[in-house]
């Protein structure tokens, strides 16, 4: 899931955050995650991360055994305009 968060607003730029969670099985799936995250052309800046996993769901009869990561990503676009 993807929840945008409130903007933070300056003369110059506007930042703008998010905050994604998702599941996978394994590490692996999660480290290309972020890896496609790194890897575009626009600039995200990692603020929060933290990996948990779902085996207390498993533990109390649930069928989820995957990793949850939870990553509040921002990127700030710059105010090309002239400040007055």
């Amino acid at each position: 899931s993807i929840k945008p968060m409130e903007e933070e607003t300056s003369v110059d730029y506007v930042k703008s955050s998010f905050l994604i969670t998702v599941s996978s099985p394994d590490y692996h799936l999660l480290g290309n995650f972020i890896s496609q995250i790194e890897a575009s052309k626009d600039i995200y800046i990692v603020g929060e991360l933290s990996i948990n996993s779902a085996d207390s769901n498993y533990a109390m009869g649930g069928d989820n055994t995957d990793l949850i990561l939870n990553l509040k990503i921002g990127t700030i676009l710059i105010n090309d305009e002239p400040s007055q």
